[in-house]
């Protein structure tokens, strides 16, 4: 009976720490295209179209999304964005999250860095195929936890478009 129970509790852990999530990946009537990309989301409130990157800003917090395309393969980038090499750049990782959104493999990662004297929370999404992938890189600062929490509802509603 023990090791029925092990085997239920083990399966159990198994499956809900390491199954991947997904987005749906579909259009709202409340959806916004990044300009000049295929990409939308629902931006969160107060954030308008950033003027010197494909984005969003909040400039009153000092917060943002940006997109950055990425040339290679997704799989590629998966493997540097590991807790060890991004402590190299600053950042501490939190959480690092394989995921699907439609079609696609995506990675979203939790952190957090200090940038000009400030401590700012991070999420960061990697997106992509074996032809191409997006960064979708986002930042507010730390002592503002409800931004934080409204970028990520944000990316929630990432939509990137079908092949």
């Amino acid at each position: 009976m023990k090791s029925f129970l092990f085997t239920v509790l083990l399966t159990w852990i198994t499956t809900f720490s390491f199954a991947q999530s997904s987005f749906k990946n579909e259009l709202t009537a409340d959806h916004q295209r990044i300009p000049q990309t295929k990409v939308s989301l629902i931006p969160p409130n107060g954030f308008t179209l950033a003027k010197s990157y494909y984005g969003y800003e909040h400039k009153s917090s000092d917060s943002i999304i940006e997109l950055i395309a990425l040339g290679g393969p997704v799989e590629d980038i998966f493997e540097v964005m590991t807790p060890s090499e991004l402590s190299k750049q600053g950042i501490e990782v939190y959480s690092r999250k394989p995921m699907r959104i439609g079609e696609y493999k995506a990675l979203w990662i939790k952190g957090s860095e200090w940038s000009r004297g400030k401590k700012f929370g991070k999420h960061v999404i990697v997106i992509g195929n074996e032809k191409g992938c997006f960064l979708i890189n986002s930042n507010y600062p730390a002592r503002k936890p409800n931004i934080g929490e409204a970028i990520e509802e944000s990316l929630k509603s990432l939509v990137f478009p079908s092949k």
